[in-house]
């Protein structure tokens, strides 16, 4: 149950930026958990959203929900734990008013299908949709902002709480944070500038690149970074490090299209970069001199792009491995224009993507990631309503 007027981000004004949204941020899901034997996700059908697991060696699905009066408004991972918000409407609120509801915060134990209390200190608050996992003097840990909205050019003060315990290590002030996988994580500077054409834009002013263990590794400069464009209406961004830390991926775009560059995490140099419509929606696999991920197509095609680079390095070569025709239309109206109508991650291996198709009937997708792969490959496997709490 989320509310289109709640969720309209600050900067559709041009002026204000909000730290994250809906959409915006990964949740890193659909996720493997419980050493690989389970799936877990959340999705939308016609009625309800739902946390959803995924017995892998059983091929069985089951829907997890608190009770009929609370509405799964997140499902996010934090770290290998897998964390849920929940809201109602408060008695006797009016209908319009988007201060009137309760939130609860649940870890949800994937063995013992059960939910767990979250953080007392964070009970009765709307946070984990902000949060971002990250590190901090070598401990993993979550960023949470504590000024929501800001002008585009000011910092932000985070509070550094570490997993999986919730403890209060810091309050910090960085630039934009962004989680990048892994616990990596960047500071991204953002500054306006004047054109006579095109008025104010937005340019990248300088990405500070963090590893696993908090320390900053390199720092892009302006030089570097705003050979990506920047869109003035779009999200913040979206940041994948590779698998072996040697290279980054930053992605920036507004509905359905999206620019990204591929920089050089050693020598802060960009590498090459292009554009595509919803690699910012998913979590694409990231290598030196190919990129795989996901788009979407009139609602009802699912195609399998790898992106390489050109000739020169502002040129990149999209090359569509195959199409999937969806049997329906995804879902539109679950959420807000960000939210996509898909999610989707790379299985640990990298050698397939697991997708949420909301719908009628949602959906998990199994799609394999490699050049000779066909539409015959992928599995798809229903997600049927829920209908009742998990016992």
């Amino acid at each position: 149950m989320i509310r289109l007027g709640k969720m309209l981000p600050a900067w559709c004004c041009g002026t204000w930026v909000a730290i994250c949204c809906c959409g915006c941020l990964p949740t890193d899901m659909p996720a493997y958990v419980n050493d690989g034997k389970i799936i877990v996700t959340d999705a939308w059908d016609d009625s309800a959203r739902a946390l959803w697991t995924y017995d892998v060696q059983n091929k069985t699905v089951e829907p997890h929900v608190l009770s009929e009066e609370w509405h799964l408004s997140t499902a996010k991972m934090l770290g290998d734990q897998v964390w849920t918000e929940w809201e109602k409407k408060k008695e006797n609120a009016k209908a319009d008013d988007l201060a009137s509801f309760e939130y609860t915060t649940k870890r949800f134990d994937p063995v013992k299908n059960e939910f767990v209390s979250g953080p007392k200190e964070l009970e009765g608050q709307e946070w984990l949709g902000e949060s971002v996992v990250a590190s901090y003097e070598g401990k993993k840990c979550i960023f949470l902002p504590k000024n929501r909205f800001k002008m585009i050019e000011d910092k932000i003060k985070y509070d550094v709480l570490t997993l999986p315990d919730f403890k209060k290590e810091a309050t910090v002030s960085f630039d934009m944070v962004i989680p990048a996988g892994r616990f990596w994580w960047i500071s991204l500077a953002i500054k306006k500038i004047e054109t006579e054409k095109k008025g104010t834009l937005l340019e990248i002013q300088q990405i500070d690149i963090f590893n696993q263990e908090g320390k900053k590794v390199v720092s892009i400069p302006n030089e570097e970074g705003r050979k990506i464009e920047y869109f003035r209406k779009g999200p913040p961004g979206h940041a994948r490090i590779s698998d072996d830390g040697k290279v980054l991926l930053l992605a920036v775009g507004k509905l359905g299209y999206c620019n990204f560059g591929v920089f050089d995490v050693e020598k802060g140099k960009y590498l090459w970069g292009g554009n595509t419509r919803t690699v910012i929606f998913g979590n694409p696999v990231v290598k030196s001199t190919e990129i795989w991920a996901l788009e979407l197509e009139k609602l009802k095609k699912i195609m399998l792009v790898r992106y390489t680079q050109g000739e020169k390095a502002d040129e990149c070569k999209r090359n569509i491995i195959f199409e999937y025709q969806l049997k329906e239309a995804v879902r539109t109206q679950t959420i807000n224009f960000l939210t996509p109508m898909i999610h989707y991650a790379a299985s640990p291996d990298d050698s397939q993507f697991v997708v949420t198709v909301n719908g009628k009937t949602p959906k998990l997708l199994f799609i394999p990631v490699r050049k000779d792969a066909t539409e015959k490959d992928v599995v798809a496997v229903e997600l049927k309503a829920a209908t009742a709490p998990a016992k």
